[in-house]
């Protein structure tokens, strides 16, 4: 008799752990999605305003999708604010970065792993 109580308690307790765990699986998954949604919808917002029309700024509000796809602002963008000079000034210069930082990192990884006090 008391071991079917105690199985039965066992039971209980055992479906009230699932349940728990299911409960708590829902509220880590929507806070995932949450975080991903904060993350991603001001990325998807920067970009499809990218493609707005000038009036459609004062025609509509911030948050509207625009009419259509209007690849104009970049080319306005490339060519008034200089793009074409700042992509080389980043361009040019990564080589040498790159090996330099290279070169410094082999001679940091093999002085790290020498030791004074090691026999050779």
């Amino acid at each position: 008799m008391a071991q079917a109580a105690a199985a039965a308690l066992e039971g209980g307790t055992s479906k009230k752990k699932k349940t728990g765990r299911a409960i708590s699986s829902v509220v880590i998954k929507v806070i995932v999605i949450l975080i991903c949604f904060v993350d991603i919808y001001p990325i998807f917002w920067m970009i499809t305003a990218s493609f707005k029309q000038s009036y459609e700024w004062s025609a509509k509000p911030a948050y509207a999708l625009p009419e259509g796809i209007y690849f104009q602002n970049y080319i306005d963008a490339w060519n008034r604010g200089h793009m074409s000079t700042f992509f080389m000034n980043s361009l040019l210069p990564s080589p040498r970065w790159s090996g330099r930082e290279g070169s410094l990192s082999t001679a940091t990884s093999s002085s790290a792993s020498w030791s004074p006090w090691q026999r050779p």
